[in-house]
């Protein structure tokens, strides 16, 4: 019952004007979306709300068709740096990590005149392989036991919010601790299911990425390895922020303009220090993930701290209420 409230109060809210409103409102002003995976919707495996199928993929990108002017992060450059006007409710797409299973929805993009921003993970090009959080998680989520402890954690895998309640505490140790804290993990549970999904986690290779390039996507820096820069001694996060683009660079002949902070929460996952390397290793541009206090992009904005919009994996009529700026929680 709770559920055919919900919708029907979403569906009177969509069939009501205030979304075309409020998109009115902000027709200057960029808005940037960011998604991780595009999976088989019996695919257990997600990151937040950056995750859905591609059926709903497409569905979404016919729904913005129709409402948004799509542009690529060349033309967000020059209208952030140079003062280029936009088309009204300009609309930027990104994807994250660049793993193999977007590649379907970046065609789908192409046969539209859709070019995206891929964010690339250089350490990972062609491989299978999960960030060092996800192992973590994964390896907790995959054994027996039902209650997990650690220096006075406790967290219980079949409550909700599980994984970002261990993110949080993560996040907060340093990277010598992280590290530690994973071994520990991996001693714990020897006996864990150690299998890695090639859906979720396979990434492009080069000749995969070539072809991206040829249908007009862009190619931007993600880091070297995926970690949370604020953990890391000032040697190694510059290192992960300046290396990953001089890859890029030399690998595929592209000029890389952009760097998308990874887990990208500016309350903790990078600062000031990240910031200034990123200006440092020659970039014009920087993205977080989603600000909790808005979505779309004004000019004034932080170069190096432009928010994106990340709820884009729950159901359509909750995507269309998010992505108007109008804020409620179910």
């Amino acid at each position: 019952m709770r559920k055919i409230i919900r919708n029907i109060f979403l569906f009177a809210l969509s069939a009501s004007g205030l979304y075309k409103i409020l998109r009115y409102k902000n027709r200057k002003n960029p808005l940037v979306l960011v998604y991780h995976d595009i999976l088989s919707s019996d695919m257990e495996y997600t990151v937040g709300g950056t995750s859905l199928s591609l059926e709903m993929f497409q569905k979404q990108i016919d729904y913005l068709a129709k409402r948004y002017t799509f542009i690529s992060i060349y033309d967000f450059l020059n209208w952030k740096l140079q003062g280029y006007s936009l088309p009204s409710n300009p609309l930027l797409i990104t994807f994250d990590d660049g793993h193999q299973n977007i590649y379907p929805a970046l065609r789908y993009l192409s046969t539209r005149g859709i070019k995206a921003g891929i964010f690339v993970k250089t350490d990972a090009i062609g491989t299978v392989s999960e960030n060092y959080f996800e192992r973590l998680n994964n390896l907790i989520l995959s054994a027996p036991e039902e209650d997990f402890t650690h220096k006075g954690l406790l967290l219980t895998k079949n409550k909700e919010k599980f994984s970002s309640k261990l993110y949080n505490y993560f996040r907060k140790l340093n990277f010598e601790e992280q590290n530690d804290f994973i071994m520990e993990v991996e001693k714990q549970f020897p006996h864990a299911d150690d299998f890695v999904p090639e859906e979720k986690y396979l990434h492009l290779s080069e000749s995969a990425y070539n072809e991206l390039i040829s249908m007009g996507h862009s190619l931007q820096s993600h880091s070297v390895h995926h970690y949370m820069l604020s953990s890391l001694t000032d040697k190694d996060s510059l290192q992960e922020i300046n290396e990953s683009k001089i890859c890029i660079e030399k690998k595929f002949g592209v000029d890389v303009i952009a760097f998308a902070y990874p887990f990208g929460d500016p309350r903790h996952d990078y600062g000031e220090r990240e910031i200034d390397y990123v200006k440092q290793s020659g970039y014009q541009l920087a993205f977080s993930g989603e600000h909790m206090d808005g979505q779309f992009v004004k000019v004034d904005c932080d170069n190096f701290d432009i928010p994106r919009f990340g709820d884009v994996g729950f159901d359509f009529l909750y995507f269309k209420m998010l992505l108007s700026g109008f804020r409620l929680r179910f």
